[in-house]
């Protein structure tokens, strides 16, 4: 579990769990008063980031 801060008082979590086949998320906490946000995610299974 990671968990974000969008603005003071909200904050959205995100939970991870795999498979043999599958990568799953579930966030939690993504509606706040009028708003709803789901943070990206982005997977790098080959580690190919660069160094900046």
């Amino acid at each position: 579990m990671t968990q974000f801060a969008v603005v003071p008082g909200w904050n959205v979590r995100v939970f991870a769990k795999h498979d043999a086949q599958y990568l799953y998320f579930d966030f939690e906490g993504v509606t706040h008063a009028s708003s709803r946000l789901f943070p990206e995610i982005l997977v790098d299974p080959h580690d190919t980031r660069s160094q900046e």
